[in-house]
């Protein structure tokens, strides 16, 4: 649930759409530089990315009661630790895959992650909706 305003649960919608933008500063700007570590010391900073994903996304609400700069910090924090995901992924394709079954795995992991999403927002905004929270 992220409230964002005075009061709890109040939502103001230029601040939705800071927070909402702040993941995407945080996510655009060191794919690169994932790419790059991924090509040279492997998959870990996935695990290491994801971990640090995790704690922010568990602690948003919190950032949320602290304000709209701290929950804008938090999901900063969000898109910087996934922004390595995508070139870890194709990295570890790439080495571990065999040739022919690329393709298909690939598609199946595309795939599966689109429908994660789906679930994902969908359980969010029913658990939002018996909480009280703010769409956003």
């Amino acid at each position: 649930m992220l409230t964002v305003g005075v009061r709890a649960n109040a939502c103001v919608v230029s601040a939705q759409g800071m927070i909402i933008s702040g993941f995407f500063y945080g996510y655009s700007i060191p794919q690169l530089l994932g790419g790059w570590c991924a090509a040279r010391y492997g998959s870990r900073i996935v695990f290491f990315g994801m971990g640090v994903a995790t704690l922010m996304n568990i602690l948003t609400p919190t950032f949320a009661s602290h304000g709209v700069y701290a929950a804008l910090a938090g999901r900063v924090i969000f898109g910087l630790a996934q922004a390595p995901m995508w070139p870890t992924y194709m990295a570890c394709i790439s080495r571990w895959l065999l040739p022919e079954e690329r393709s298909k795995l690939t598609a199946w992991g595309h795939s599966s992650m689109s429908v994660s999403y789906f679930i994902g927002t969908y359980t969010n905004r029913t658990k939002r909706s018996h909480t009280g929270g703010c769409h956003l």
